[in-house]
C-alpha cells in the first residue's frame, strides 16, 4: 500500500502515467528490495490465484483513486 501511495502521489504531483510494464517493475523492484534487506524471503513460485496482468490492473486503479483523494 505504501508504494501505491507513493505512485499516486507522482500520479498527483507531477502527472505521471504508469503503464502495466511500469508498475510491473516497481513492484518486481520492490520485492526484490525487501528480499535484499532481509524482510522476506522468496520461495518455491505456486500457480497464481489471478494474472499477473489482472492484479497490475487492480493496482492502477487502486493508485488512481487514491490520486484522486478516494480514502481506501
Amino acid at each position: 500500500m505504501k508504494l501505491n501511495t507513493q505512485l499516486a502521489k507522482e500520479m498527483r504531483e507531477i502527472g505521471a502515467t504508469f503503464t502495466l510494464g511500469n508498475l510491473d517493475q516497481r513492484f518486481q523492484g520492490l520485492l526484490h528490495q525487501l528480499e535484499v534487506d532481509g524482510i522476506c524471503v522468496r520461495d518455491a513460485d505456486c500457480p497464481p490465484i489471478i494474472t499477473k496482468e489482472l492484479w497490475l490492473k487492480a493496482q492502477l486503479v487502486v493508485i488512481q483513486k487514491l490520486a484522486r483523494g478516494v480514502k481506501l
